[in-house]
């Protein structure tokens, strides 16, 4: 398929893009579909050359050296946050083994308190039929004692 035809009129920004990058380039292979278009385009040979002349522009500037001081300074920063970040997160850790061992704590309690009151319970009415018991053994005996 070549650039000419109605679907693709011209190479797209990202295709340019890779081609100018590919003439700034010397080890770069060049798409010779698009340098026979930008060869015949004047638009495209124009934003060609704009890509061309910023990428050589930026191969010009060099990154700054940071000072020393300023990189220990940053370095101090970061290992300050990412200490106050681990004890946080230390400290994050164990809340939810605290909550988990509180509702335990708390299912203990209810289920002493529960038999307790159910403990209690049995015991009032063992208690309540040993007094039946007795006054029914002590109804016999009174009975008895008449009857000899």
């Amino acid at each position: 398929m070549s650039l000419d035809s109605p679907i693709l009129r011209h190479p797209s920004s990202i295709q340019l893009m890779e081609y100018a990058e590919s003439l700034v380039d010397n080890d770069a292979p060049v798409c010779a579909l698009i340098a026979s278009h930008v060869s015949r385009c004047p638009e495209c040979a124009a934003e060609v050359r704009a890509i061309r002349h910023t990428l050589k522009v930026s191969t010009l500037s060099q990154i700054p050296e940071a000072e020393n001081s300023l990189v220990q300074a940053i370095l101090l920063q970061a290992r300050k946050e990412a200490a106050a970040d681990s004890a946080k997160t230390e400290r994050n850790r164990w809340f939810p083994v605290l909550r988990g061992a509180a509702c335990f704590a708390g299912i203990i309690l209810l289920g002493m308190l529960s038999f307790s009151a159910a403990k209690r319970s049995f015991n009032d009415w063992v208690t309540g039929l040993q007094e039946k018991e007795t006054s029914v053994t002590i109804s016999r005996n009174w009975c008895d004692s008449f009857g000899n």
